[in-house]
């Protein structure tokens, strides 16, 4: 096997991290890293929530082909606000609504009076920006739908 080969096989093959902004052009999305690099990313399953992540800033992991980065997992860090959201599937339990966050696991629960149309979206995965007013508990300031299910 030729060193260029081996290169090229051990290239494609192996994980990475990335992070930058999520942005379009012309039908790709891509991750725009802070010193500039451009990637566009090849999205499947799970990972095409990060469609609706536009304008957010992601940290994607996964391995780089010949012209795309192959996400297999991918977390939002930041979603405009300069502060972490709470990402996760939307559920509700009795009179209160939680939302198990992607990124540490944590059930959050959510203030009801602040959901507006996020009460709508039961079993979807949402972004939720808003504060904290008690441990484990966030008064909704916005949301996006990043994945109907």
């Amino acid at each position: 096997m030729t060193p260029f080969l081996v290169f090229l096989a051990l290239g494609c093959s192996a994980k990475e991290a990335r992070t930058g902004l999520l942005l379009e052009d012309k039908g790709r999305l891509l991750l725009v890293e802070p010193s500039g690099d451009q990637s566009t990313l090849a999205l499947s399953g799970d990972s095409l929530a990060l469609e609706s992540a536009l304008g957010c800033t992601a940290r994607v992991e996964g391995q780089h082909g010949l012209r795309r980065f192959r996400v297999g997992s991918w977390s939002i860090t930041d979603s405009g606000y300069g502060t972490i959201p709470t990402v996760g599937v939307l559920s509700k339990v009795g009179n209160a609504w939680y939302v198990r966050n992607r990124s540490d696991g944590l059930l959050v629960e959510l203030v009801e009076a602040s959901m507006g149309g996020l009460s709508g979206h039961v079993g979807d995965l949402v972004l939720v920006d808003g504060y904290q007013v008690a441990p484990q508990l966030v008064k909704v300031v916005s949301y996006r739908v990043l994945r109907e299910i």
